[in-house]
C-alpha cells in the first residue's frame, strides 16, 4: 500500500518544550523552503554542529576547562564548541552572552589567532583527531590533544585572576598554577644587571570581558576563535590554508548556521516573545602574524565588515614584522595593512589599530592624516616608554560600539623571585612598571 503525505508548518518545539511559531514556524535546522516540506522532504542543516557536551566529556582529564567554568560563574557568558562540517577548520569556539536573547542582530566578533600562539588541530584528519588524539612532537614526546589543549584559548578569553580569588581556586585546582594568572609580571631571574627574564604569558588577556553587560552596556556581539589546522602552512611557496573558511567567502554562511543552532534553544534558551538571532556585520580582530590574514580578508571581503581591530599586526607596511614576501620568494605578494585600510574607510568600515611605535616597532600606519578621518583609530604607545617587552590589552566592560575610550591598556605590576636558602619565595618589589590606565590617543 502506497501512502501519500505532506508536511504543514504547525510549529515547533524549542529545548524547554515550548511550541514556537517563528522562522515561518518551521525549526530553525530544518529547511524553511516551504515546497520542500510540501512534497514530504525534510532537510536538515548541518553544516554547524553543536559539539559543546561531547567536547567537555572528551575532555574530562583536561582541568582547564573547569577552571574557565569556575572563573566564569555568574558572568552571563556561555562557552559553546561547534564543528564545522564544510571544511577546515572543524572546531570554532564561541562565547555567547546570555543578554542577546533580547536581541535580534547581532554583529559576530571574529578574532583571529597567530599562527605561533594559538589553538590548533593535531593531527590534521579530522577522525583521528576526535577519536585519538595521540601524537609525537619532532623531540618524539608523547601528547594527547585533549589533555594538554586549551591553554591558549582560556588565556585569550579569562580575564586575569583576583587576588581574592586566589586562594580558593588554587586549592581547587593546583595544576592551573593560579598566582601567575593575576594582572602581576613575575620576574623569575636577572639575567644580567638591568635585563630582567619575564613571565608574561601567563597572565590572562581578558577578551571575553568586552562582551559580558555591565550596568546599562549590553554590547550586541558573540565572540568566535576558529580553531586553526596545524599542518596546512606550506612554507616554500604556494598557500596558507590552516583557517579555511574562517578567511573565505564561506564564513558568513558559517555564521549563519551557528546562529541557526542557538536559535533552536539547546545553546541559548530565546524569550518567549519569538526574537530569533540574524546576523550583523561582521567585526574582525587579528594579533601579530594573523595580520596576514586580516588584511586578505579584508581586501577581498571588506563589505561583509562593520570594524575591524588590529593588535601589533604583521604587513601593516611594507617590511614589517614578519612580510611574508620575504618569505615566499616568486608567490603573489599579500595585502597591505597600508593599501587596504583607506578602501575600508571609504566604505564606512571602522579602524582600531593598537600597537607599539618607535625604535624596531612598526605599528604606525603609513595612512595619509587626511585620509584617516574619524573612521579610523590607532593606540600608539611609544617602545621607549617600556622596559618589558609586552603589553597586555583589557577590554573595558563599556565597550559597546568601539569607540577609542573603549580600548584600555594595562601595565601590570611586577614581582621577583630571589632564592633564599634552597627555597625560593615570592617578593614584591618596588615596582618598576605601575599598574594604570594609559592616555587613549
Amino acid at each position: 500500500m502506497t501512502v501519500d503525505y505532506t508536511f504543514t508548518p504547525g510549529g515547533w518545539i524549542d529545548a524547554d518544550g515550548y511550541v514556537r511559531t517563528t522562522n515561518r514556524a518551521v525549526h530553525p535546522l530544518v529547511d524553511p523552503d516551504l515546497r520542500q516540506l510540501g512534497q514530504g522532504n525534510v532537510l536538515l542543516d548541518t553544516l554547524v554542529l553543536d559539539l559543546t557536551t561531547g567536547w567537555l566529556a572528551a575532555h574530562q582529564a583536561n582541568y582547564r576547562y573547569g577552571f574557565y567554568a569556575a572563573v566564569t560563574k555568574g558572568t552571563g557568558l556561555n562557552l559553546r564548541v561547534f564543528a564545522y562540517t564544510g571544511g577546515r577548520p572543524l572546531i570554532w569556539y564561541c562565547v555567547i552572552p546570555d543578554h542577546l536573547r533580547q536581541t535580534r542582530q547581532v554583529s559576530p566578533h571574529v578574532f583571529l589567532q597567530p599562527a605561533d600562539n594559538c589553538e590548533s588541530q593535531f593531527p590534521p584528519d579530522d577522525e583521528k583527531y576526535l577519536q585519538n588524539p595521540v601524537f609525537y612532537d619532532q623531540k618524539k614526546n608523547r601528547h594527547v590533544a585533549f589533555e594538554d589543549d586549551g591553554e591558549i584559548l582560556i588565556r585569550y578569553l579569562l580575564p586575569p585572576i583576583p587576588d581574592d580569588r586566589v586562594r580558593r581556586l588554587s586549592e581547587e585546582f593546583p595544576e592551573a598554577n593560579v598566582s601567575r594568572r593575576r594582572n602581576v609580571l613575575h620576574i623569575d631571574e636577572a639575567v644580567k644587571k638591568g635585563t630582567y627574564k619575564l613571565s608574561h604569558w601567563s597572565i590572562t588577556a581578558g577578551m571575553q570581558n568586552a562582551f559580558q553587560k555591565a550596568d546599562d552596556s549590553a554590547p550586541a556581539q558573540m565572540l568566535i576563535l576558529p580553531q586553526r589546522v596545524a599542518d596546512v602552512w606550506i612554507w616554500d611557496g604556494t598557500k596558507v590554508e590552516s583557517y579555511g573558511a574562517a578567511i573565505s567567502e564561506a564564513l558568513p554562511s558559517v555564521i549563519d548556521a551557528m546562529l541557526q543552532t542557538i536559535n533552536s534553544g539547546y545553546v541559548l534558551p530565546q524569550d518567549r516573545d519569538g526574537t530569533l538571532l540574524e546576523r550583523g556585520k561582521i567585526v574582525m580582530t587579528a594579533y601579530s602574524e594573523s595580520g596576514l590574514e586580516l588584511w586578505n580578508f579584508a581586501a577581498r571581503f571588506g563589505r561583509q565588515l562593520k570594524a575591524i581591530i588590529a593588535i601589533e599586526p604583521n604587513n601593516l607596511n611594507p617590511k614589517a614584522n614578519g612580510d611574508p614576501g620575504t618569505w615566499y620568494p616568486g608567490t603573489p605578494r599579500p595585502a597591505l595593512g597600508k593599501d587596504v585600510i583607506p578602501d575600508l574607510l571609504k566604505m564606512g568600515i571602522k579602524v582600531f589599530l593598537i600597537g607599539r611605535h618607535g625604535r624596531g616597532q612598526v605599528y604606525r600606519p603609513q595612512v595619509a592624516e587626511d585620509v584617516r578621518g574619524r573612521s579610523m583609530h590607532c593606540l600608539l604607545i611609544p617602545s621607549r616608554s617600556f622596559r618589558g617587552p609586552h603589553l597586555r590589552m583589557q577590554p573595558h566592560l563599556s565597550n559597546t560600539d568601539f569607540s577609542v575610550s573603549s580600548c584600555r591598556m594595562t601595565i601590570p605590576f611586577c614581582e621577583t623571585r630571589k632564592p633564599v636558602s634552597s627555597t625560593p619565595r615570592i617578593q614584591r618589589s618596588r615596582s618598576f612598571w605601575r599598574s594604570r590606565t594609559l592616555p587613549n590617543r
